[in-house]
């Protein structure tokens, strides 16, 4: 059974997905088709049965486009195509769900569902429209075989739960990116192009005079991806950018940190990268660790424990996104 935290980050990433989606359409709400697409993204049990079945990225795209086209034949309408653009949701704002898509959302968390993915996926194949059933015709499967491997999916074993660090700020997550395994290691191993995936980061460059090893300087963004000027402390003018580990094309972790900031944080993340169908599986682990010498304070992290896990659960999925949209576009 998901966990509140769980199902919120759940519930996050594939609202940033569907949303990402429906920008590429010029579009400003989300509807079911948005979420089918975002499902077929999911890392976990959702995204697995959908792909084993051919709903692909790709393939959906395909598919929703031509059952818009036969529902305005159907009437008489005979509208052309229109090409999508590149998405723009993270340069834009006043995005929302539709009426079913919330509904589906609604659904997926009523009594007996635990609001995660394979019962968003469950809730969407049965909406009462049709749209989706018949999409799902024309990927080659219906509503029922979906169904079928998600109530197999239940029948397997649950992989034990990961035990959490309670020393520090840590989560992680799964994800699946439509790329293969190489083309992913390039993106995620290259300090030059962090600012590709990372929100925070607008540059990496070399320390004065080239020579750094595996540590880089990270400047900041100086404008919000809608054009508007940001405000930047002085002492949050620079990064340091630390490979810690590489292991191509397997692992690598990068470690954050502010050096100009007293007693700051610094933020560790560490990227794992297997082979799936169709694309990679990508693990995120995300923590946030104290500098050395600073006294905890139990009292205070026992009650902030939840508001850090969901603050957590929303970092990584939004590094989780912003990965998959490099080879989205």
């Amino acid at each position: 059974m998901a966990t509140f935290g769980e199902a919120v980050a759940t519930s996050h990433v594939l609202s940033l997905m569907a949303m990402e989606e429906a920008s590429r359409q010029g579009l400003r709400e989300a509807d079911c088709e948005h979420l089918l697409i975002a499902l077929a993204l999911d890392g976990g049990v959702a995204g697995q049965v959908l792909r084993s079945l051919g709903v692909t990225v790709e393939n959906t795209r395909a598919a929703l486009s031509a059952q818009h086209t036969a529902q305005l034949e159907s009437l008489g309408v005979e509208a052309p195509a229109v090409e999508p653009g590149r998405i723009v949701f993270h340069e834009t704002q006043g995005y929302h769900w539709s009426g079913r898509a919330l509904q589906v959302m609604k659904d997926a968390s009523r009594a007996g569902r635990d609001g995660d993915a394979p019962a968003i996926l469950r809730a969407l194949v049965a909406e009462p429209s049709g749209f989706i059933a018949a999409t799902l015709e024309r990927l080659g499967t219906d509503a029922d075989e979906v169904a079928r491997r998600l109530d197999d999916a239940d029948r397997l074993p649950s992989a034990p739960r990961r035990r959490r660090d309670q020393a520090r700020l840590s989560t992680s997550t799964t994800a699946f990116v439509p790329a293969p395994p190489e083309q992913v290691w390039a993106l995620v191993s290259d300090a030059e192009r962090i600012p590709e995936w990372d929100a925070v980061i607008g540059s990496v460059t070399r320390p004065h005079g080239g020579a750094g090893g595996d540590v880089w300087i990270g400047r900041p963004r100086t404008h919000a991806p809608d054009g508007r000027p940001l405000r930047i402390t002085p002492a949050m003018r620079q990064q340091e950018v630390h490979l810690v580990s590489a292991q191509e094309p397997l692992s690598v972790q990068w470690r954050f940190r502010y050096p100009d900031v007293a007693r700051s944080n610094a933020r560790r993340v560490t990227l794992t990268l297997e082979h799936a169908a169709g694309g990679t599986h990508l693990g995120i682990a995300l923590a946030w660790e104290p500098p050395a010498g600073r006294r905890p304070r139990p009292l205070a992290a026992l009650v902030l424990r939840p508001l850090y896990r969901v603050m957590l659960g929303m970092q990584v999925s939004l590094l989780s996104a912003a990965i998959s949209r490099v080879f989205r576009q």
